[in-house]
């Protein structure tokens, strides 16, 4: 305990002490201080059409906050790191943290009788608190545990095989993809999804004299519990290492027929990390990108590397509002300690985010779900 406490300390002072303005550490910044266009953040239903494909097909997206999706196409769904139970920043790393459920249900309230009947799989980008603390609740009261699965690393795995049943944790590390090397596809439900994970890795939460990631490693096996169908006893934050870190490229499909893919990477990461295999990227071009912002700066060529290699057609920002707030705070705000006013003048050098009045980048707020016509 005590070295915890001294090793958070030290921390708080390191990246305050190296950082060009401390005081973005302690504070989030309002949207209308950024010189964003406001009209950019979406705190109401989004609706996407793709004019050059049938759009009497839909499919429904719905953002989570922090790195979370919900993904269906009527038929079956999925989800991607859901979390709901942000804390204050200062005692995060004095005292131990849990799910919040009241949280959960906010978040999920409009999804859940499809998560009941639909669900296949929760995909896990990696174990950090941020993208891993609600899982076990999400999937013991949500999911179909006859049916559903979860995907990850193995640091995944241990964290979780003591309250969710080791048989359904699948690690993925054999079936990734990367720039070089072809992956292998995981089929949802009747074969209308297929979801493929990509190898990459986790921007530093700080850089300047010290370079910072937190939580790093694998994660070390959690005490028991008495039945899988619980949620995680309260934990410190430094016992979701962050192991192996993963993108996902996903094809929904008809019969072989790539329909629509969308591209998720919730983390920022150096070019190549996060690359697909060409072969793959020749198959069908990347329709959607779900791109993280936290900590963009602080790696090299980051979004704009990405965006070059897969050239989507329309962009939503994830990761990127302050989620030391309470969850679906009233008035957005860009997470601490990442200069905003840089990140869009940088997208537009390599995508403009409207073209001819038509929007192509979007930053939702948590809970805004976004329909999509193809």
């Amino acid at each position: 305990m005590y070295k915890l406490v001294l090793l958070s300390f030290i921390l708080s002072v390191l990246i305050g002490a190296c950082s060009k303005n401390p005081s973005k550490i302690i504070s989030s910044t309002p949207v209308s201080e950024t010189g964003i266009d406001p009209s950019i953040i979406a705190s109401e239903p989004i609706r996407l059409n793709y004019a050059d494909a049938d759009s009497s097909q839909k499919l429904k997206f719905k953002y989570l906050g922090s790195g979370g999706y919900f993904l269906s196409n009527g038929e079956a769904s999925f989800l991607i790191d859901p979390f709901f139970s942000p804390y204050r920043m200062i005692p995060l790393n004095f005292k131990k943290i849990a799910t919040k459920p009241d949280n959960v249900e906010l978040g999920l309230k409009d999804v859940s009788s499809e998560l009941r009947e639909t669900c296949e799989a929760i995909f896990v980008t990696h174990s950090h608190y941020d993208h891993l603390l609600d899982v076990p609740y999400v999937y013991n009261r949500y999911l179909d545990s006859s049916r559903a699965k979860v995907y990850g690393s193995e640091s995944t795995k241990t964290i979780l095989s003591n309250v969710i049943d080791p048989k359904r944790l699948v690690p993925v590390s054999d079936k990734v993809t990367t720039q070089d090397d072809m992956g292998e596809w995981i089929y949802l439900a009747d074969s209308s999804i297929r979801v493929m994970p990509l190898k990459t890795e986790h921007a530093p939460h700080h850089k300047g004299i010290f370079t910072i990631l937190l939580y790093n490693g694998e994660a070390q096996t959690t005490e028991k519990y008495e039945s899988y169908n619980s949620e995680l006893a309260s934990m410190r934050v430094n016992k979701w290492k962050k192991g192996d870190v993963y993108a996902y490229l996903i094809d929904f499909l008809n019969e072989d027929r790539i329909n629509f893919r969308t591209y998720l990477l919730s983390s920022a990461s150096s070019p190549p990390d996060g690359f697909v295999a060409p072969e793959v990227l020749r198959q069908h071009k990347v329709n959607l990108a779900l791109l993280g912002a936290a900590s963009f700066a602080n790696v090299e060529n980051y979004p704009e590397g990405i965006i070059n290699h897969v050239q989507p057609e329309r962009i939503l920002m994830l990761h990127w509002e302050d989620l030391f707030k309470p969850y679906m705070d009233e008035s957005p705000r860009f997470i601490r300690a990442n200069n905003f006013k840089e990140l869009l003048p940088r997208l537009n050098e390599v995508y403009p985010w409207k073209v001819d009045g038509d929007q192509k980048i979007y930053f939702p707020y948590p809970g805004v779900e976004i329909e999509i016509h193809y």
